[in-house]
Order: structure tokens, then sequence, then C-alpha cells
């Protein structure tokens, strides 16, 4: 008889208890332990269709697909910036890609060999790919912004670090170090008379350092930590009155510029300058708020520099959401905010989170023929139960249909059932997919614990398959996570905070099947799960769990009916957990009371009120970067619209802003949403057939697809959400505890109808309505290529930005000497900055340049 631990073990050895530290880089053992361990998931397995991925902008690709396209920048003629902003939630191992990617590309022998033999395992073609380069080293700056540093000085250590690594004299530095010479001259000449200042500023900034030491230490780390620089600046200012000047004759940019210059290039040591910048959203939140400590200005003198670098430095910075939701969170008069805005027109490219394969991959199977017999066949002798539960799935999480390792079963059997056994499908997506709730701990760590403690659980060959469901996680640690980031307003919800009042109050009362139940509602509730009615309800519940229907039929009935814990929503279809019985049913009359006596006029809602929950924003298409455009104007914007509000009228308007959006930061594109209530008319339909083709619509870029609201769900939606604006101030007094949950219910399930209509793919043309196979922005791109199939290549990357001052500036200034018919000579005796567009924009062997010949203008 086999113990599950005679089958199964956990790779250890691959992972550091989700604590990898990007500085540990510069620590060789370190350094090529992590880059041998990373487990990179590849194309076939990273969660999204090749059709969804857009070709520029939030591009979502797998660790593989990433590394391959800043090996093609490094290496290759990339039409890419030099700038790539990657996104990925935290707890999904950014900074251990990091360290492996500094790894691969610093030259460093053994790290290259572990690099590529990994990613030979999940896509030999990228690989090969990768090999096939020269694999020139390059100088890898990694900067860690959990720090809390000064960026100069930071950029000035880690150069230092890495010219000591690569073995290069770094003395040309030194003209860059003024301050910090002055720093160390002064403790030298001053010590022995001033020792109670230092003393003392010591004890207030530093860890405790002996007083017989202190000296010393002051000396010799006056580099590398910004403490010990401030302590020898404020004794300085009490001897002398002034401060040394922080960043003195030090700049992020001279130094970049400088080791660019001076170490790389086709004829030198080195290939480019690579700046790793881990935790970036960390340090623009630090330089908010502390602005001259963490030497903000820095981020402007980097951004020039790269610019500016001839394609000689990239930028790579980490970090967990957009930028934008970085912005909101700091003071909107902070330089900051001028700084980053520059670093939006980056290469976005959200990371796939798919840690189902990597949960894989570190799942050994140490007895194959065991393994197949108690666990492999027993699933196969079950398929139709997991056909089933499958099925269920995708209807619950529409959302992980477009992944290929829950949207394709055979995907699905071997990646989850099979290769992350032996936890339950939805304990794997929880896992997976509620990470980024996670703060404390990984969602690797609840793995490896979970695998352990179940070790000594016996696989018989008869009976059941032994698994493990999804609340015997959460019940755990891994709950006090999610109550945290509740609590603490990461995440706008109270579904853990009502789940903790229901176990405060009645958890001595609930046997243990009750507790099960109300932990599985936890997940549907959190994991937002699209049950259909009631029934379907308690068959997830028995998923999460793994009891019985009838089991939960039960539980249900009392947690219910005898306790009053929960209460089934027929509109959004799910249990809520009721901490208050009786208020709750008080506040649904108040809701049902204020619903009876609306009256919707859905022209003026579309108009301006669903603006914050709907996904209506300007969105970006690929087709600029297909032909080199760096202008934003290949976006399109969108709005609902009343089937009603379609007359003439309206189109005219529509058409007649489409003609004037000549701005090369205006949308040239339309998306029109229109609603077709219930009760819509065939006449009303003909009418607007008729309109677009009088009016030539085939002839603009402007689209309208279909809102079929035939279930009248999106308008009950509306109506619900509309009641949140209903409440008195005495209401909202007396229940502020259920308003708040009410809101983002019904704010969810509007969100929720107007994804389910809009998933349908209906479009309005002249001819009729058609279905298409492709998403709207994909759909906006097809239009772009029609309409506009001669456009002209503009690589121009000053465009990209949201001020457009100096890409005016330049384009003017290049103008005049193209008609001046300037000489190659007095080109390049331009500004760097002209140079490098004139070379982007005009010459030959530059991606999406026009192919002049540079011999035309000697």
């Amino acid at each position: 008889m086999y113990q599950l631990k005679d089958i199964l073990r956990f790779k250890k050895e691959l992972y550091f208890n989700g604590a990898v530290q990007v500085d540990w880089f510069y620590n060789e053992e370190k350094q090529n332990e992590i880059a041998k361990s990373f487990v990179f998931h590849g194309p076939e397995y990273f969660g999204v269709a090749e059709n969804d991925i857009a070709f520029k902008s939030h591009r979502l690709v797998d660790t593989a697909t990433f590394t391959n396209i800043l090996a093609n920048k490094l290496y290759d003629e990339s039409p890419l910036s030099n700038f790539f902003m990657t996104i990925a939630p935290y707890g999904t191992g950014k900074s251990h890609l990091a360290v492996t990617l500094a790894s691969l590309f610093s030259g460093d022998t053994e790290g290259r060999k572990n690099v590529l033999s990994n990613l030979r395992s999940v896509d030999s073609k990228i690989s090969k790919e990768i090999s096939a380069y020269t694999l020139k080293p390059n100088l890898v700056l990694i900067l860690n912004g959990m720090k809390d540093f000064n960026l100069n000085y930071e950029i000035l250590n880690t150069t230092q670090k890495t010219l000591d690594i690569n073995g290069v004299n770094g003395d040309f530095l030194k003209d860059l170090t003024k301050s910090y010479d002055i720093a160390r001259n002064f403790v030298s000449n001053t010590f022995k008379n001033y020792v109670n200042l230092y003393e003392k500023y010591s004890e207030e900034l530093l860890n405790k350092v002996p007083l017989n030491m202190l000296k010393e230490y002051l000396m010799e780390n006056i580099l590398q930590e910004s403490n010990v620089f401030e302590v020898v600046n404020k004794v300085y200012f009490d001897i002398n009155g002034t401060y040394i000047r922080w960043d003195e004759g030090v700049s992020a940019g001279d130094v970049l510029t400088k080791i660019a210059d001076a170490l790389c290039g086709e004829r030198a040591q080195f290939n480019k300058v690579v700046v790793f910048f881990d935790e970036f959203g960390r340090y623009i939140e630090f330089a908010s708020s502390y602005p001259t400590r963490a030497g903000d200005s820095a981020l402007q003198q980097i951004y020039e520099a790269v610019q500016d670098s001839d394609d000689k430095i990239i930028f790579v910075g980490f970090i967990q959401s957009d930028l934008k939701s970085y912005l909101t969170r700091v003071d909107r008069t902070a330089n900051i905010n001028r700084y980053i805005g520059r670093y939006e027109a980056s290469e976005k490219v959200h990371l796939s989170s798919n840690l189902e394969t990597i949960f894989a991959n570190l799942i050994e199977r140490k007895n194959q023929s065991a393994f197949k017999e108690l666990v492999v066949d027993k699933i196969d002798n079950q398929i139709n139960d997991w056909c089933s539960y499958h099925e269920d799935f995708l209807a619950w999480a529409p959302q992980a249909e477009s992944s290929s390792v829950w949207g394709n079963f055979e995907h699905f059997k071997k990646v989850v059932l099979e290769g992350i056994y032996p936890l339950h499908p939805m304990t794997s997506w929880m896992l997976s997919n509620l990470s980024s709730w996670l703060q404390q701990r990984s969602s690797l760590t609840f793995l490896e614990r979970q695998i352990e403690f179940e070790g000594e659980r016996e696989l018989r060959e008869f009976g059941d398959l032994v698994i493990v469901p999804a609340t015997r996680i959460i019940r755990t640690e891994f709950f006090k996570e999610l109550l945290a980031a509740e609590q603490e307003g990461r995440k706008q919800s109270e579904y853990a905070i009502l789940y903790n009042q229901v176990l405060s109050k009645y958890d001595d009362k609930f046997d243990e099947r009750q507790r099960e139940v109300l932990a599985a509602n936890l997940i549907l509730r959190i994991g937002r799960f699209k049950t259909r009615n009631a029934v379907d309800t308690k068959k997830a519940l028995a998923y999460a769990s793994n009891l019985s229907i009838k089991e939960v039929e039960t539980a249900v009935e009392q947690l219910e009916g005898n306790f009053g814990v929960i209460s089934f929503d027929e509109s959004a279809n799910v249990y809520d957990f009721v901490a208050d019985a009786i208020g709750i049913n008080d506040f649904k009359r108040l809701v049902n009371k204020k619903k009876s006596k609306l009256e919707l006029d859905l022209s003026l809602v579309f108009d301006n009120a669903l603006d914050d929950i709907l996904p209506l924003d300007k969105q970006e298409t690929a087709f600029g970067g297909h032909h080199f455009i760096k202008t934003t104007e290949w976006q399109f914007t969108q709005k609902i619209v009343h089937v009603k509000d379609m007359n003439l009228r309206f189109l005219a308007q529509l058409k007649q802003e489409w003609k004037e959006s000549v701005g090369p930061d205006t949308p040239k594109g339309r998306l029109v949403w229109i609603y077709l209530p219930s009760d819509i008319s065939e006449e009303k339909l003909n009418n607007v057939k008729t309109i677009l083709m009088k009016e030539k619509f085939n002839e603009a870029p402007i689209a309208f697809c279909i809102l079929d609201d035939k279930d009248n769900k999106f308008y009950e939606a509306i109506q619900e959400y509309q009641v949140t604006n209903l409440f008195t101030a005495p209401e909202k007094e007396k229940y502020n505890r259920f308003i708040t949950d009410f809101k983002l219910k019904v704010s969810n399930v509007l969100a929720d109808s107007f994804n389910d209509l809009a998933t349908k793919r209906l479009v309005l043309k002249a001819s009729g309505i058609e279905k298409i196979n492709v998403r709207p922005s994909k759909y906006m791109e097809q239009l772009f290529m029609e309409l506009y199939s001669k456009v002209i290549p503009f690589p121009f990357t000053e465009f990209a930005q949201k001020n457009l001052s100096k890409g005016k500036k330049h384009l003017s200034r290049i103008g005049r000497l193209v008609l001046s018919e300037a000489t190659f000579q007095l080109i390049h005796s331009e500004t760097t900055e002209i140079r490098n567009r004139v070379e982007d924009l005009l010459f030959e062997k530059k991606a999406g340049s026009w192919g002049f010949s540079m011999e035309i203008i000697r």
C-alpha cells in the first residue's frame, strides 16, 4: 500500500519560499541556483489564444516568449521601444524571472547554460532561436525598488558592483562621485573632534554599530548605504550650516550614458546596458512621499539617457499593476507624476501568471507506475464525471475558456487533473487566481505545505480518488491572507469580513459539514463564480468542498433556515453571507421599494452614469505597431447608445467627429454599442440599416456592436445600480454595512451582464446583423487595415507620449533640414535626439524607416 509521499514530492530545490530577492544576482552562488530553478512556461500553455494578443500595447505573454522578445531587442533589429514595463501580480515570480534574465544576458556561462536548458524543456523552438544569437555579454544593472534608495546613488552603486563582477576598472566614473569623496574626506578629518555628533546621528539612522568601529564603517559604506551618507551629511550641516548635496556631481543619466559610450557597442567588450528595475511601482510610491531622499528626478534622467543612447540602453521595469494605478495613489502635485508620464509609452507586457504549469513542474512523480495505477487510471475511469465538471466550470468561470490550460479538456486533464494532483481542480484554480490577494506568502508556499501535510494519506487501488478540496486550504492561514486583503483595503470586497463575522458568532454551533459549505461559499463569492441558479450554486459548493449534493443541500437548508447566516440572491444567483439577519431583510425591503419607484431614462444613463463601471475607455489596436507608427491615433473610443437614439442627426455627428480626428493623439476609431431592449421593433432596426447604407458608413472606421438585452438582465442590472445613488444620509448611516456589499455586488452584476452581451460579438451593418469571430479590438484593427491600406510608417518615438510639444519641435527641425537639402555632415552636427529620429525615420536598415540611402545626402 502506498502513501502519497511514496509517489509524489514537492521539488523544494526549485523553490525559494516565495522570497527571491533580485539583489541575489550579485551573489554568484545564489544567482546560479535561481537561474537553474526558474520554471518557464511557453506559448503552448500560457493562457490566452494567439489571436487575442495585441502587437504592441498590453500584450499578455508567457515567460518564454517574453525572454525571446527581450533577446530579439538586444541582439537583432527590433521595432519595439527600449522601455519595457512588465506587469504581473504579487507572488507570480517577477523577481525570480528578473534574476534569471539577468543571468542569461549578462554573459555568465553557467547561468546561460541553465536558463537555455530550462527554456528548451518548455519550448525548443524559442530556446533554439535565442541560442542562435551571439549572446554577447550585456552590462546588467539590477535595482530593487523595495530598498527605499536614492536612485542616482543606487544606479552608481549597482554600476560599480557590475563592473567589479566583470573585472572592469571603474576609474572612469570617479568624476561622477564628487559628493561621496567630499563626505569620505570630511569623516576622515573631523571624526576625532566631533565623535559625539557622529554617535548621535548613527544611533538615529543606523543599526547598532560599535563606537570603536564607527569611523571605519562610515568610510567603507558611504557608497553602499544611503543612511550612512545621511549621518555624515547631518554632522556636516551642524558644523558648516549647509548640506553636502545628496546627488551633487552624480546623475543616474550620466552614469548610464558614460558606461554605454565607454563599454558598449559592436567593437566594445559589452553589447548593451540592461537595467532590470524590480518593484518599480514600490519605488514610485516611495519617491512620491520622499522625493529628495529618493532622487525622483533620476527617473527623468534615466528616460532621457535611454532615449538618446543610440539603442545601447534597455530599461525593463517590473510592476504589479499598470502605472496609472500607482499614480492614483500618489499626490497629484508631486513631480513624480510628470516623470512617470513618460514611461507610459513603454512596451507594456502583461506576463501571463499561469501558475498552473509552474505548480505542475514543481510536483515530481517519484513512482510513475504507481502514479498511473492509483491516479491516472482512476481519472480515466471517471472521465465522464470530469468532463461534466469541466463543462460546468467553464460556465461558472467563462474567463477560463480563453486559457488553453483550462479551456481545452485535454490540456486541462494533463496539466490540472494529473499535473497538479493531489489538488482538486478548483483548489488549483483558487491558488492560481487568488494569488493577487496574498501578501505574506505565495501560492507556492501553500502548495508545498499541503503536499507535505497530505503525505501520509493512503492511496488504495479501490475506492475514490484521494483529492484535496479547495476548502481544505482556504480554512488554513490562506484565509487570514484573504481577510487581511479586505481589511487593509487592497481588495474592495467584504466577503471574507462577513464570513469571519459569521464564524465569530456561530462557529461553536456549526457542525463540520456546515463549516465546509460556508468555506466553499466564500470561494465562490471571492472567485465571482457565475452560477446560473440555486441548483447550479449547490453543485459548485459540492465541488469546492468535496461533499455530496445531498450533504450540501442539507447544510444549506440549515444555514439558511435555522441560522439565517446565508441568503440566496436571485438576481446574482449567489448565496450572500448574512451577519445580521434582521438588518439585511429590512435593507432588502428598502431596495425593492426604491426600485419600484425608479423611472429609468436609459439615454441619460448611457451618456455618463456607467463610465466608472463598464470598460468603455479608449482602446488601442495593433495597427500602429504593425505599421511602425508611434502616434496614438490608432485607437477607438467607445460609447453605449440606445437604439431609439440611432437617428440621422446622431450618426451624421458621429461621422463628422471621425472626419475631424486628424491629430496624432486623437483616436480615429469609434465603437458604438447599440442597446436593443427586449421589445425592439424590426422597423427601427431597418431604419438604422438604411441610414448606414445611405451615409456609406462602410467607408469609416466606425463599428456598431449590438447589446441584445432580450432577457432584460442588463436593464435590471442598471436599475439596481441606479438605486445605489438614491440612499439618503440617514439610510446610509443605518445600513452602511450592507450598502458597501450591495454596491460591489450590483457593480459586478452590471459589468458581468454587459460582458455577457458583448461577448455575443454581434455587429450591425447596412446589410444586417452579423456575428464576428474576433474581439472588438481585433475587429477595429481590421477596419483600419481595410480603410488605411496605404498608410506610411512613422517610427517617431516622441509622438507616443502624452505631451507632443517635443516631438513636434523635432519633426519641424527635421523638416527644415530635409527641405534645405542638408548634408550628411550637417545632420550629424545636430543633437543626439535629432540624429536618432532622422535615422529612425528616414534612413534604410531601420525597421519602419522610409528607406532613404545615406549616399543621397553625402
